[in-house]
């Protein structure tokens, strides 16, 4: 495994995919030793956690620029001429930080590479929570495994949890298959929401590549800001790029200026009083009647969350006694021709091993009935 990584690592040249520089080997050990870019600021899970442990919300942004990178580094990788290159085990532990918090792609250990022959990938690796549902099902698959895996990242960057929990692998792979998620808070963008949506789809024909991910306006207009553009500028496709700039020049044309309001004369005083027109709310007020309902929306979410964890609960108590009640002994059926023929042999073997009686001589019986016959006969005689 460590052969192949290095065999596929030292082919990336992209500022986003963590740098391979020298590899080192011991015979002796039969150990091989990789030489590689240093990330300072460690990975996105340990990041992930510091925000769940201080329950603090990540800020947008900082989505946003996981998201391009991130999606940057994996187009790099599909769409290679010596063949697509599936990461295939896509999570936040691998997704490194550098000292400015850009993202570095690594760990391909798990990584395979498609020819033109074949288009789908049958061997299924990787981290069971950021599996596909055709990955966690055995089926083929390919880069669009790669696109949910970082429609999962995303998802947990925004809700500070996975978009799916079980408490063993049956049941998550029940969930996965399902695609049944929670929404992202409100306090997120539409459209950021969208796109993590997009890419968190079962069917893989309806889930987009990275290239449409990129082709987003939104993607577009903030492409450019990123610090590392100019480096992937050459990589990307020109509809892109086009896309790109376009958006750069709109966001510098200057504004149209506004016609100053021609002020009206005021109007003659009457002398009929009137009533004082109602006043619109101020901008503050407005606000603060948004934040007020987005803090309900948020607690109606959370105590949705509580209740299904409750019903996730309940179901897994019932599979649990299931699970008990099916592992109980059988008790065979009753038959009741085994149970009569039982019965009647270990009769007969009590009649076998009882004492013999003596029978009753038969004459007997014959005398007693020729009696009987002769003096019905004699009645009948007497009557006539």
């Amino acid at each position: 495994m460590l052969v192949a990584e290095v065999n596929i690592l030292r082919e990336f040249r992209h500022p986003h995919i963590v740098r391979y520089y020298d590899r080192i080997i011991e015979k002796e050990k039969t150990k091989i030793y990789i030489v590689m870019e240093y990330c300072p600021g460690g990975d996105l899970a340990a990041y992930i956690k510091k925000c769940r442990r201080e329950k603090r919300r990540i800020d947008e942004a900082v989505i946003w620029k996981v998201f391009l990178q991130t999606s940057l580094a994996l187009h790099d990788c599909h769409s290679r001429k010596e063949g697509t290159v599936l990461h295939r085990d896509l999570k936040p532990a691998n997704i490194f930080l550098d000292a400015n918090h850009n993202v570095k792609l690594g760990d391909f250990g798990l990584a395979r590479v498609l020819g033109s022959d074949s288009l789908f990938a049958r061997t299924h690796v990787g981290t069971p929570y950021y599996m596909s549902p055709e990955q966690i099902s055995k089926k083929s698959y390919n880069e669009k495994s790669d696109v949910w895996a970082l429609g999962c990242i995303l998802y947990e960057m925004a809700c500070l949890q996975v978009p799916f929990e079980a408490a063993n692998e049956a049941q998550l792979a029940t969930k996965i298959k399902a695609g049944r998620i929670h929404k992202i808070p409100s306090s997120y963008s539409d459209s950021i929401a969208r796109i993590i949506y997009s890419m968190i789809q079962v069917d893989m024909t309806k889930r987009p590549q990275i290239m449409d991910l990129l082709r987003l306006p939104q993607s577009s207009s903030r492409l450019a800001t990123l610090p590392t553009y100019s480096e992937v500028q050459h990589k990307l496709p020109s509809n892109i790029t086009v896309q790109v700039a376009a958006a750069v020049a709109a966001a510098k044309q200057p504004a149209a200026p506004v016609a100053a309001p021609v002020a009206k004369p005021a109007p003659v005083a009457a002398n009929v009083t009137r009533e004082a027109a109602p006043t619109k709310p101020s901008a503050p007020a407005h606000d603060d009647k948004l934040s007020q309902r987005k803090a309900e929306l948020d607690q109606r979410e959370a105590q949705v969350r509580l209740r299904e964890k409750a019903v996730e609960k309940r179901e897994a108590e019932c599979i649990r006694r299931e699970q008990a009640i099916n592992a109980r002994p059988t008790v065979p059926a009753f038959n009741a021709d085994k149970e009569n023929a039982t019965v009647v042999n270990e009769k007969k073997h009590a009649d076998d091993n009882a004492p013999a009686k003596p029978l009753q001589p038969l004459q007997n019986i014959y005398d007693r009935r020729e009696k009987l016959l002769a003096r019905l006969l004699n009645h009948r005689i007497g009557n006539e």
